[in-house]
């Protein structure tokens, strides 16, 4: 819960970063270097994140047993490409683990049972201020939503595999130095209805199109 609350505070103060340097962000758009091309149409985007989730426990072999709701963390991988101005497309990879298990009926009780969840899925996010200003970088916040897969397994082979449909919506702040390299953070909710939170860096690359040459 500590830890929730505090990435949350970062999310706060990147929010009220991002407000007191839009004025600067916006200056971006006229200097004649930074205006020579789009932040986001044509261009790729990698990001490397810390993730925390609390995912909806489920029954294992119907024995009253459940993992934890305590939260789980673990890494987040994204490469997206521009769609245009302000829409970004790509695929999203997110690996958590936890070792606690706990008892229905005993729920004061732990064991220790090493489990992985993860989930892979499509991921989309509309930039909002690329929607008027295409060129600005340094500030840019963001809605995403991502539909995939969730998994959850452990290397020992109990429990089994589980598959289930899987989703988020959320809100983002990137904060870019440069027009290649940055910070981010994310909050928001799951199909599970719990909460999530990324917080990592974004390295932007130049387009395909000129990779090809």
């Amino acid at each position: 819960m500590y830890c929730l609350l505090s990435m949350k505070k970062i999310f706060i103060i990147l929010s009220v970063i991002s407000l007191l340097f839009l004025t600067n962000a916006k200056a971006q758009e006229s200097n004649p270097v930074v205006g020579k091309s789009p932040y986001i149409k044509g261009q790729m985007t990698v990001t490397a994140a810390y993730s925390k989730s609390i995912l909806d426990p489920f029954e294992i072999m119907k024995d009253n047993i459940i993992i934890s709701t305590r939260a789980m963390k673990g890494g987040n991988i994204q490469v997206l490409y521009g769609v245009n101005n302000w829409l970004e497309c790509g695929l999203d990879l997110d690996v958590c683990y936890k070792s606690i298990f706990r008892e229905k009926m005993y729920p004061d009780v732990d064991f220790y049972h090493p489990t992985f969840q993860c989930y892979l899925g499509e991921t989309a996010k509309i930039h909002l201020l690329k929607v008027f200003w295409p060129q600005l970088s340094f500030v840019d916040p963001y809605v995403s939503g991502l539909v995939g897969v969730l998994t959850t397994f452990s290397q020992k082979g109990w429990p089994a595999a589980q598959f289930s449909f899987y989703g988020q919506l959320g809100a983002g702040i990137r904060l870019n130095p440069t027009r290649h390299i940055g910070l981010f953070a994310e909050y928001g909710i799951t199909t599970k209805k719990t909460p999530y939170t990324l917080f990592g860096i974004n390295v932007r690359f130049s387009g395909l199109k000129k990779w090809q040459k």
